[in-house]
């Protein structure tokens, strides 16, 4: 399957990236769009883009594949601004890459001709991402099978896979993927205040942690979730759980979350068939406070 030419629309940090993965995977990157031309040139010198200016002005300025990696709050705007400039689409496919909108935010477009997409890569981009930001990451597609091969094919070749969703399963999966990064800077944020209520320094705290953190998310990777969880809990441990709360009664909001989170872990635990009943039923009583 020959590589399609590729627009990028949008060239924050996602866009950016997204532009050099594909032209550094000899995909052809015919323009580059941003409300800020200043960076839309720069990408677009460095990636060898025909065209580059704030918004496309005729289809001709576009690849056959037509990335929106605007805000989410932008995509109608764009795809509104993408009709007025033709009523011809046949031949491109374009695609939104937000997690949590669906891909029929792009209909007025598939109207016209397009063939439409969701396509978004779990992962985090900041303005210093680039190519090694989308190896070994899963992208969740929104797509029909034809449209789903091609960007397949475009995820294998930057060294990723993919996941096929429905747009009714996007939101669940978005939801997931907050929780799953944006809450765990949370909860090391979380960890750092624990550590520093003992009078330890809590950026220095944080830092030691880390390498607890990576081994953890290695064992989940090799194992499961309830196969790799250690700890009091799991080892039903009551007499160091209950010092952990009696520690965190100077800070109430830290003490709830640890009891929240606590009950969370020994629904994992039970999962993992490790604890006998009675040492259960103490965890749960401690967590509940209904010693």
């Amino acid at each position: 399957m020959s590589r399609p030419s590729a627009t990028i629309i949008g060239t924050g940090s996602l866009g950016s990236a997204l532009a050099k993965a594909l032209f550094e995977n000899n995909y052809t990157i015919t323009s580059l769009f941003n409300r800020r031309l200043r960076k839309a040139e720069s990408i677009a010198r460095e990636v060898g883009a025909e065209y580059f200016s704030e918004f496309p002005e005729s289809a001709e300025e576009l690849g056959s594949l037509v990335f929106l990696t605007v805000q989410d709050s932008e995509i109608e705007h764009s795809v509104d601004s993408l009709c007025r400039i033709s009523d011809d689409f046949f031949g491109h496919t374009v695609v939104h890459c937000s997690g949590s909108k669906e891909a029929s935010l792009l209909e007025p477009l598939r109207n016209k001709g397009a063939r439409i997409a969701a396509f978004h890569p779990l992962q985090t981009f900041t303005a210093g991402s680039g190519t090694q930001d989308f190896r070994n990451i899963y992208f969740d597609v929104e797509a029909d099978d034809n449209t789903y091969d091609r960007l397949r094919e475009i995820a294998d070749n930057l060294g990723g896979q993919t996941i096929r969703i429905t747009a009714a399963a996007k939101p669940y999966l978005h939801a997931a993927a907050v929780m799953s990064s944006n809450y765990l800077v949370t909860l090391l944020d979380m960890s750092g205040k624990i550590a520093a209520l003992g009078g330890i320094n809590k950026e220095e705290a944080m830092q030691a942690l880390l390498p607890l953190v990576r081994t953890t998310i290695q064992n989940i990777e090799s194992k499961s979730t309830a196969k790799a969880l250690t700890g009091p809990i799991k080892r039903g441990d009551a007499e160091t759980v209950r010092l952990h709360l009696e520690l965190l009664k100077r800070d109430k909001h830290l003490l709830n979350s640890y009891k929240k989170l606590g009950l969370e872990t020994l629904q994992v635990s039970e999962d993992n068939r490790g604890l006998t009943r009675q040492k259960r039923s103490e965890m749960y009583r401690l967590l509940k406070d209904e010693e």
